[in-house]
């Protein structure tokens, strides 16, 4: 939905100062060495606002300027001079043309609202002017959603013309380039494009304008479908699948790769020199399969990409960054489906192939960036979790290094911040989790303003922080942020369903906030609503059932809120199942079942069923104790709470276990605080 401009303190600002304006410009016309006493109050507002439009480069363009203007087509040369003197007079600019009103902002208001009366100004201005004009309409579109539709239809008059001008001018807004953006699109697509053309605007985009970088890509299909270079058509069908998924449309993405990769296959089975392009078109083809869940067909297209990059580079080291990128690539998402051994091996060959690359040529630098960041999603997967935070930190170090040089590298600092927060709280350092996750929260917000493709990525650290900031007790905020996260996930996922996982994961996270400020009923609508994504994507890839562990056991918190025991019982008994299938085929899952056995403990306890209570705790503490000899950092705080919950509840029965007694420590006192149902 566009701002709003109508009644805002500014439009009525802007109004009162050029009233304001108007008596100065009277008064100053009543001077005799300006040689325009006659000029009247309409003719002097029409006169500033041309001049102001056609930015005119000196006295004689002024002129020629001025005679289109309906009232003075009659005047003098002499008259007409004497008008621009005394126009450049009141705003003189630096050199003393074009005219220049200052602030910017009143220029851009003036302008836009003077608009209408001077469409017939665009036909005798050049492309300088032209272009010149754009630049002060996208400005004005950040604080003048009417500028928006001026700038468009400056554009339409003729958009093959304008469109490298208009681009570089949208470019300029801020808050309203993503208006600009939808306009541009609408506009490419309309003339006949040639190739050259394309290309020079082509040149001129950048992400932050991805509607139109998307149309562009079509435009170019297009053309190259109208010509008989079937090479050329693929390359025109990849650039136009990659722009695609940067919107998120990934089935539109996919149905153009797959036509490129059928391409390129006919061209490399003919020619061998076309087999670097096949296997490119073989990842980008495996990256949007992967994003819609066809996982079966992603994993084939992957290996594919892999084993012809490795046939390349054996033969041709040149050929290593594409071995590299497809390595890259392919660890966390092999990870993602359950590979987790294979994922450590692949993303581990990835990081070794980057850092040779990166030491012989900086270039290299960002592809070891991102293959650090993904062999830390995989150790993560792992529970190797210091390991995972080194490889975060040396991520975040090259990201930020090159983020500086170049703005293009901020999503990838962003994501890499969002990955060490989440390392750094895993470690039990929260306040340094919470610092991280604001900063890269502050990234995402600036990157999802210019490029809707980055909601996720907004979203996905907005979630962690509110988790981060609960722990340490603040809950309000911590509440604002998830619920700010499922709101943009829920858009995100309305467009595009494979987002559906993140928007469950985000209804995971928000039930605990909202039972921690005791809107339970609430938190219950939350955790159930998540289940039925997870189920439903459970049923189709096992990797899910941890998530709908989770999910499931959110229900059973809620209902044990809401007094609702038995049912509680029965969701929490379903949870513990869950986990514990996941857990006997991956021992990274145990902390799950560890937490969801203590629940379990809970509900029992307070049904009077305490022997079996006391049996779920003692598997749980069991389980603490083993993450705690093999990481005494994260776990052995958990594992010294959960034993002393334990003593305590087989002392209110009067009973003693000997197992249980033999890891009782010394003096420690359970700083737990009374037990409740785990987030």
């Amino acid at each position: 939905m566009r701002p709003l401009a109508e009644g805002l303190p500014f439009d009525e600002v802007a109004t009162a100062l050029f009233a304001h304006e108007q008596h100065r410009w009277q008064a100053t016309a009543q001077r005799p060495e300006f040689g325009v006493t006659d000029l009247t109050s309409p003719v002097q507002a029409h006169a500033v606002a041309v001049l102001l439009l056609a930015s005119p480069a000196g006295q004689e363009q002024a002129v020629a300027v001025l005679r289109d203007v309906l009232d003075l087509r009659t005047a003098t040369d002499e008259r007409l001079a004497n008008i621009a003197r005394w126009a450049a007079h009141l705003y003189p600019g630096d050199p003393p043309w074009p005219i220049q009103i200052k602030p910017d902002m009143l220029a851009e208001w003036f302008a836009i609202t003077r608009a209408p009366e001077l469409a017939g100004l665009l036909r005798v201005m050049d492309l300088a002017q032209q272009a010149a004009l754009l630049v002060l309409v996208a400005h004005a579109s950040d604080h003048m959603p009417q500028a928006v539709q001026l700038f468009a239809g400056i554009v339409a008059t003729d958009p093959a013309r304008l469109a490298e001008a208009a681009v570089i001018a949208a470019l300029a807004a801020t808050e309203g380039r993503r208006w600009l953006d939808g306009e541009l699109a609408n506009l490419i697509l309309r003339p006949d494009w040639s190739v050259d053309a394309l290309a020079l605007v082509e040149d001129q985009l950048t992400d932050q304008l991805p509607r139109t970088r998307a149309a562009i890509g079509k435009a170019g299909v297009k053309v190259a479908r109208a010509g008989s270079d079937a090479a050329s058509l693929a390359r025109a069908l990849q650039s136009l699948g990659v722009y695609l998924s940067e919107l998120g449309r990934y089935q539109e993405a996919l149905a153009v790769a797959e036509e490129a990769v059928g391409l390129w296959r006919k061209l490399a089975r003919d020619n061998p020199a076309h087999q670097p392009d096949l296997a490119r078109a073989l990842n980008s083809l495996g990256v949007y399969l992967y994003e819609l869940r066809r996982n079966r067909e992603w994993l084939a297209a992957a290996e594919e990409a892999v084993g012809r990059w490795r046939q390349l580079a054996r033969d041709n080291p040149a050929h290593q960054p594409g071995l590299a990128h497809a390595l890259t690539n392919s660890g966390p998402r092999l990870s993602s489906l359950g590979y987790d051994q294979e994922a450590l091996a692949v993303a581990e060959e990835a990081v070794g192939l980057w850092r040779k690359l990166a030491r012989d040529n900086p270039a290299h630098q960002p592809g070891l960036a991102q293959a650090l960041g993904n062999l830390g999603i995989v150790l993560r997967n792992l529970g190797r979790h210091r390991e995972a935070l080194a490889v975060a930190e040396e991520a975040v170090g090259l990201w930020r290094e090159l983020a500086g040089d170049d703005s293009a590298y901020q999503p990838g600092l962003a994501q890499a911040l969002t990955s060490l927060g989440a390392d750094l709280f895993r470690q039990g350092r929260q306040r340094e989790a919470l610092a991280v996750a604001e900063e890269a929260v502050g990234l995402w917000r600036k990157l999802a303003r210019d490029n809707p493709a980055h909601q996720p990525g907004l979203a996905l650290v907005l979630s962690n922080l509110g988790f981060y900031l609960s722990a340490l007790g603040r809950n309000q905020e911590a509440l604002a942020a998830a619920e700010e996260a499922v709101g943009r996930y829920r858009e995100v996922a309305r467009d595009n369903p494979a987002q559906q996982p993140h928007l469950a994961g985000a209804l995971n996270s928000l039930g605990p906030r909202l039972s921690a400020l005791g809107r339970h009923q609430e938190a219950l609508a939350a955790a159930e609503e998540a289940v039925g994504p997870w189920r439903e994507l459970a049923e189709d890839n096992p990797v899910y059932q941890r998530d709908l562990a989770a999910a499931v056991n959110n229900v059973a918190a809620g209902l044990f809120e809401a007094g609702r025991r038995q049912e509680a019982l029965a969701a929490v008994e379903e949870a513990v199942g869950l986990w514990r299938e996941a857990a006997r085929d991956d021992p990274a899952h145990q902390p799950g079942l560890a937490e969801t056995l203590t629940s379990l403990g809970i509900v029992l306890s307070s049904l009077g069923r305490h022997q079996e209570a006391l049996a779920a705790g003692e598997e749980a503490v069991g389980l603490y104790r083993e993450l705690a000899r093999d990481d005494p950092g994260t776990y052995q705080e958990t594992y010294e709470r959960a034993l002393a919950r334990l003593r305590r509840d087989l002392l209110q029965q009067g009973q003693e276990s000997a197992s249980i007694l033999l890891h009782l420590d010394d003096g420690r006192t359970d700083r737990s605080g009374p037990a409740g149902m785990v987030d």
